[in-house]
């Protein structure tokens, strides 16, 4: 009986850790781009700073400067369209673990009876709601209370 009992569960719980795993791995993946990214801005830096030493010229050291700001933007835009391909990925496998599970749901007795109830909700007729008068006490700035009356829907 508690073998029955915990198959069941973790038959239960297979999409709730299957997308736990999607997650894992996304970020997994993700990580390591921007480590990798973060590498390279660092050593490029570095390669950079020790050009720049060398070049005498101001001309030569902002071209320098401009090719290896170029050059971090290329990269940057690389390892985002690469981040949002792992996340676009993730996603769509996400939507599918959902549509999965609800699939068979429209076999489940209780869904039936819930569709029905939907339907008579929806095809009664909802009365317009009843406006009340609410008194409202303002203060003038001369400290004296005036009352005014606002209608709002109950």
């Amino acid at each position: 009986m508690y073998e029955t009992m915990l198959n069941d569960v973790k038959g239960k719980m297979k999409p709730v850790v299957d997308m736990a795993e999607i997650n894992k791995r996304a970020a997994e993946q993700i990580i390591a781009l921007q480590t990798a990214y973060m590498n390279d801005l660092f050593s490029a830096g570095m390669a950079q700073m020790n050009a720049l030493a060398m070049v005498r010229d101001p001309r030569q050291a902002a071209e320098m400067q401009m090719g290896y700001f170029k050059q971090l933007e290329t990269n940057l835009k690389s390892t985002a369209e690469r981040e949002l391909a792992v996340m676009t990925e993730a996603r769509d496998e996400m939507s599918g673990l959902v549509e999965q599970s609800f699939a068979g749901m429209g076999d489940l007795p209780w869904v039936g009876q819930m569709n029905s109830v939907m339907e008579t909700m929806k095809n009664s007729v909802v009365a317009e709601p009843a406006r009340a008068e609410v008194v409202v006490e303002a203060s003038k700035d001369d400290g004296k209370k005036v009352a005014a009356r606002r209608k709002t829907a109950a």
